[in-house]
């Protein structure tokens, strides 16, 4: 029988919530890693539930070879608490993106409460946006939600900036509160060099981005750094409200 004591995970049924809780602390082996992410599938099975707290604050180290092919199946929504230790952070991160992300939702959380709270507020939702004008402002408005892949990110910024140019304005609300990461590699670069260019060109200038998290903002900073500041300004706000009321000041002002 193993010793309880040196197991590196523990899998258990949340108490209130409808979601699976594995905290996993240590040095994790290959073998341990299937055993353990079996067994939270097996729990998940049985309870009938879809989400998953993944606490690896205590993880210390993990190869990107323990990434198990069946982590994408049985469950649809996933807050991980952040680990501790640098390495196996980025590690995890890096793990989670390379996942097929069409069935699932990702949150990444410092603290168990917050995690808790995400799970508790989140359910499933097929990648995809919402766009619409806002005549009082005014400016489109974009929102997405779901785990949204390069593919749904250029048809919703070409419909964003289609309506812009409709509707010749100049503003966007773009609400990503509902995204779990930012998008890949090569749809940056898209952005970066092929959508911004084009999208500036016909009209666009003032971009309020709604509660993107860490990962989102980074991206988003990264790709407005490359414009001048009166070709393109960009502002994060955490609600709706507050970015909106930034871009009718800016109206306002002009």
């Amino acid at each position: 029988m193993p010793d309880l004591a040196t197991i590196p995970y523990e899998v258990f049924s949340h108490p209130v919530l409808p979601c699976i809780v594995m905290k996993w602390k240590g040095y994790p082996s290959s073998d341990a890693f299937r055993e353990g992410t079996e067994k939270m599938l097996e729990l998940l099975k049985q309870q009938n539930f879809n989400k998953v707290i993944a606490d690896v604050k205590e993880l210390k180290l993990i190869t990107s070879d323990d990434r198990p092919k069946a982590l994408k199946e049985g469950f649809r929504v996933m807050a991980f608490i952040n680990s501790d230790d640098y390495y196996a952070r980025n590690v995890i991160e890096n793990m989670a993106y390379k996942i097929n992300l069409e069935n699932m939702d990702f949150g990444f959380f410092d603290t168990y409460e917050a995690a808790e709270k995400w799970i508790q507020d989140t359910e499933y939702h097929q990648p995809g946006f919402e766009i619409a004008f806002n005549s009082e402002i005014p400016c489109v408005e974009l929102k997405w939600h779901g785990s949204i892949g390069g593919k749904e990110f250029k048809i919703g910024l070409e419909a964003m900036v289609a309506l812009i140019a409709e509707k010749k304005c100049s503003n966007a609300v773009i609400n990503l509160e509902m995204v779990p990461y930012s998008v890949d590699l090569e749809t940056h670069k898209w952005i970066k060099e092929n959508f911004l260019p084009e999208a500036i060109s016909r009209g666009f200038k003032k971009a309020a981005f709604i509660n993107p998290g860490i990962y989102n903002s980074l991206s988003i900073y990264t790709i407005a750094s490359g414009f001048p500041s009166d070709s393109l300004q960009v502002e994060i706000f955490e609600d709706l409200e507050s970015a909106k009321k930034w871009l009718l000041n800016k109206v306002n002002v002009e």
